[in-house]
């Protein structure tokens, strides 16, 4: 997920500037969002894996107390068996770790101020999806919680796993890139109504048939045709679940030419400037 980094910091660095030039007002939320999602790492569940993996095998490779049964819940004493206290507290230690994964997910993807209805619903395609692992999540919980064998424990931590590798880490990462994507959105619907609000100061300056103007004008376009498409590619790709780093190209190839864009509108403020003069 390197790449995935690059692009989230990339983004913040973009809004950050953005918002502090005050040429786009309201961006502080935006910013906020992004900076604090870039900050916090994934929740990562790979320092007890190992462990989770003792959890999902057989009886046999499980050391128990010699004098307790692995396949009774309680003791001699009448407590919990060791084995199974120790698989549950594991097991509920993993599932909260996905349950704050999904939660900062939930804010940070529901919280991007997106105009456009197809954005919008997409988005919440993907809130959908977070809402329902969440749901699982707490559906788990409560099963492990009620498990009173170590074998039912067992059974429990291997659906996890299969969950974790067949649905939970493509939707944490999907939505990820959501994060990264609906604020690129919102940096390219910004330089849109940019150029259209240059393109008619141009025409009331009667300035569209300078050489030099429509040059500067022209190149600023063509990064914004290219920054739409690439965008319009990393959309496809978040709506068809595609893997993350495929997506993320296209995430940051768009941002790259918003970059560019940004920097050709104020060389043509320059050239506009020079030629009002």
């Amino acid at each position: 997920m390197q790449a995935y980094s690059r692009a989230v910091k990339k983004t913040a660095v973009f809004l950050a500037i953005f918002s502090f030039s005050g040429l786009f007002p309201g961006y502080a939320r935006a910013v906020a969002v992004v900076e604090i999602f870039a900050s916090q790492s994934a929740c990562d569940v790979s320092s007890k894996f190992q462990d989770f993996k003792t959890a999902t095998a057989s009886s046999s490779e499980v050391i128990a107390p010699p004098e307790k049964s692995a396949s009774s819940s309680e003791t001699r004493e009448g407590k919990e068996d060791p084995a199974l206290a120790a698989r549950k507290t594991l097991t509920l230690q993993i599932l909260e770790c996905a349950r704050r994964d999904v939660g900062r997910l939930l804010s940070a993807v529901g919280d991007i101020p997106l105009a456009g209805a197809s954005a919008k619903d997409l988005q919440i395609n993907i809130l959908t999806r977070l809402e329902r692992a969440g749901e699982k999540i707490t559906r788990i919980e409560k099963r492990i919680e009620e498990t009173e064998t170590v074998e039912t424990a067992k059974e429990i931590a291997r659906d996890i796993a299969d969950w974790r590798k067949n649905e939970y880490l493509a939707l944490v990462e999907n939505a990820g890139v959501f994060v990264v994507w609906g604020n690129g959105e919102i940096l390219l619907d910004k330089a849109e109504s940019r150029i259209l609000q240059v393109r008619q100061t141009l025409k009331s300056l009667k300035l569209h048939d300078a050489i030099e103007v429509q040059r500067a004008f022209e190149q600023a376009k063509t990064h914004s045709l290219r920054a739409e498409e690439n965008h319009l590619k990393a959309k496809q790709g978040i709506e068809r679940f595609g893997k993350s780093d495929d997506v993320l190209k296209y995430v940051n190839a768009s941002l790259d030419d918003l970059r560019n864009l940004y920097a050709s509108l104020l060389r043509l403020s320059e050239v506009v400037a020079q030629a009002v003069k």
